[in-house]
C-alpha cells in the first residue's frame, strides 16, 4: 500500500508540474493557416499584420472649425489671399464696387443676401469685408461655401453660407451648428455684410 501512496503522490506532482508549465511545452498546431505560437514576450512577429480591405473608406472629416488659436486680422487676410486665385484678386482690386446686393427672404422666411456675381467673386469679396463688417472669421471651407464667424458685440457665433446660383449668389446665416439663426439676428448680420460688399 505504501508503494500506491508513493505512486499517487508522484503522479499528482507530475500532473501539477505539467499544468504549471502551461501550453508552451505543447507542440504548436495550425488552424486556418495561423500558427498558435506567437512569442509575445520576445516581441515576435509570427502573426501577419492586419490588412485594410480595399473597399473600406475612411469617413469624411470636416476640419473647417478646428483651430489651434484665433487668427489675427493680418493672418486671416494672408490666408484669404492664399485661397483666392490671383485673377479674382486682380479683378476685385480693379473694381471693388462691381457686386450689387439686395436683402430678401427665402421661401421658408429666412433672410438672405442676394449678390449679383458668380460664386468665386462673391466668396472672395465676402472674405475681404468680414472684418470691416465687424465680424471675425474663425474658419472657412470654400468647397462648401462656409465662413465661420463671430460677431463680437453680440458674441454670436454663426456660419455664413454662400450658394452658387449661376450669375448670382445667395448668402444665408446659420448658427454654429448649421441650424437657421434667429431671423432678426440673421438680418442684422446680413445688413452689416451688405453695407461692406
Amino acid at each position: 500500500m505504501a508503494w500506491a501512496m508513493t505512486f499517487t503522490r508522484n503522479a499528482l506532482a507530475l500532473g501539477v508540474a505539467v499544468v504549471l508549465t502551461g501550453c508552451s511545452s505543447l507542440p504548436s498546431f495550425t488552424v486556418d493557416g495561423v500558427r498558435d505560437n506567437v512569442k509575445y514576450k520576445e516581441g515576435g512577429t509570427s502573426v501577419n499584420k492586419l490588412s485594410i480591405p480595399p473597399d473600406l473608406s475612411a469617413p469624411d472629416f470636416d476640419d473647417t472649425y478646428v483651430l489651434n488659436r484665433v487668427m489675427t486680422p493680418s493672418e486671416a487676410q494672408a490666408a484669404q489671399d492664399q485661397a483666392i486665385p490671383s485673377s479674382i484678386q486682380a479683378s476685385n482690386a480693379a473694381n471693388t464696387n462691381a457686386l450689387s446686393t439686395k436683402l430678401g427672404k427665402l421661401a421658408d422666411g429666412n433672410p438672405a443676401l442676394i449678390v449679383n456675381g458668380d460664386y468665386n467673386a462673391v466668396w472672395a469679396r465676402t472674405g475681404e469685408v468680414l472684418n470691416r463688417a465687424g465680424m471675425q472669421m474663425t474658419g472657412q471651407q470654400k468647397d462648401k461655401g462656409l465662413y465661420a464667424v463671430t460677431e463680437p458685440r453680440s458674441n454670436t457665433k454663426a456660419r455664413l453660407i454662400i450658394s452658387d446660383e449661376g450669375e448670382r449668389s445667395l448668402i444665408v446665416v446659420a448658427d454654429d451648428k448649421g441650424m437657421p439663426l434667429n431671423p432678426q439676428l440673421a438680418m442684422q448680420l446680413l445688413s452689416l455684410l451688405q453695407a461692406q460688399i
